[in-house]
């Protein structure tokens, strides 16, 4: 799963956690023109992927309740049982904003519980666990920036 998309998955959560008008998403995400202090790795499987199986959808037509013509995706579905990616600090982080960046990004991305193109439809259910644990501190700097 390329970096990019975990990064956006784990800032989805995190705006739907402290509000998507939250300045500290900007701060610790990047925006236009200004970029994220944090670089992220792909996510890397530690065994092999699954094979892949064949899915198709389509989508639904809210008034009538049918299938929209034109509207079929098919697609093949791949996973594993597990996974690693990495977050690291590559630019300039006050040395008092360090600790609410690492909130924002260890509860966020705990807090995500699934990812892939098809995570609203039932599938690419995860955990995501930090390689070290979230303290009471850490918590309680997260819950202070909710709007």
């Amino acid at each position: 799963m390329p970096a990019t998309s975990m990064a956006g998955v784990v800032r989805a959560t995190a705006k739907k956690l402290l509000g998507s008008q939250n300045p500290v998403i900007d701060e610790v995400f990047g925006s236009d023109g200004n970029p994220s202090p944090w670089r992220w790795s792909p996510v890397r499987p530690d065994g092999d992927w699954h094979g892949a199986q064949p899915a198709a959808r389509v989508r639904i037509d809210q008034h009538s309740r049918t299938a929209q013509g034109h509207m079929l995706i098919l697609a093949d579905h791949t996973g594993a049982d597990q996974g690693r990616f990495s977050i690291t600090k590559f630019r300039y982080v006050p040395r008092e904003r360090l600790a609410v960046h690492q909130a924002v990004l260890k509860v966020a991305a705990q807090a995500t519980c699934s990812l892939g193109a098809w995570r609203r439809r039932g599938s690419g259910w995860v955990g995501i666990r930090c390689a070290e644990e979230i303290n009471e501190e850490t918590v309680r700097i997260f819950l202070g920036l909710k709007r």
